[in-house]
């Protein structure tokens, strides 16, 4: 049974979870299947979306950098591996924002 998941009308046609309930693969009625990984602090570590063979979209996520070797959880960087030609490709290397007035 096909279950909406929006007012746009998209529907999900299965899903699976990992043992902490965290959602690491659903299929959509369009045929298109999203997978996720997570490492062992249970942080999204990649998400890809594909149709049959063909891949749609592919980001790997990170928690640390040079400037911040611990892992407080925040996002540090995305990162594109999408296709072959010229991946990977960094998304967004991610930097503190600035608070409006505080320069």
């Amino acid at each position: 049974m096909l279950k909406p998941q929006s007012s746009r009308g998209v529907f999900r046609a299965s899903s699976q979870r990992a043992p902490a309930h965290a959602p690491i693969q659903f299929d959509y009625g369009n045929g298109v299947r999203a997978s996720l990984g997570y490492n062992p602090r249970m942080q999204v570590d990649f998400l890809k979306y594909e149709k049959d063979t063909t891949e749609l979209l592919e980001l790997a996520y990170s928690y640390t950098s040079a400037s911040h070797p611990g892992n407080n959880g925040q996002i540090t960087c995305i990162t594109d591996h999408t296709g072959a030609a010229g991946a990977p490709r960094p998304v967004a290397p991610w930097t503190t924002p600035t608070t409006p007035g505080r320069g």
